[in-house]
């Protein structure tokens, strides 16, 4: 190796480790420190509100749930409600009571027709 290989900072013998030099030097010129904390905090400040609006939809969306989840809580009084009712107007006592009301009369004889062979009219 060159004596002053330091002092001059290229390799004579190796002309290939000269460029790898430079490129690091490319790249520690490109990324200074002023450099890489802008970026850091551009990158910090977009990660803070990312956070922030998925944090506010989940809540939204949280509250949102919980509402249709009591709507539909509601909707299951209300079918069962309107189940019972249903049954209570087809019990017999009830469309006893009904028929009551309209005045109707009770049939005491029943005659029961029946035909004769097995005719059918004919238009």
């Amino acid at each position: 190796m060159c004596r002053f290989w330091r002092r001059e900072r290229c390799n004579h013998h190796f002309p290939e480790l000269n460029k790898k030099t430079s490129m690091f030097r490319g790249v520690k010129k490109l990324f200074t420190t002023m450099r890489v904390a802008s970026i850091l905090t551009v990158v910090i400040v977009g990660i803070g509100f990312v956070y922030l609006t998925q944090t506010n939809v989940s809540a939204t969306q949280g509250y949102q749930i919980r509402e249709l989840e009591d709507h539909i809580e509601n909707l299951q009084k209300q079918n069962k409600r309107l189940n019972l009712e249903y049954i209570e107007l087809q019990s017999m006592a009830n469309i006893i009571e009904r028929a009551e009301g309209l005045d109707l009369v009770a049939i005491d004889d029943v005659e029961v027709i029946s035909s004769v062979g097995s005719s059918v009219a004919l238009r």
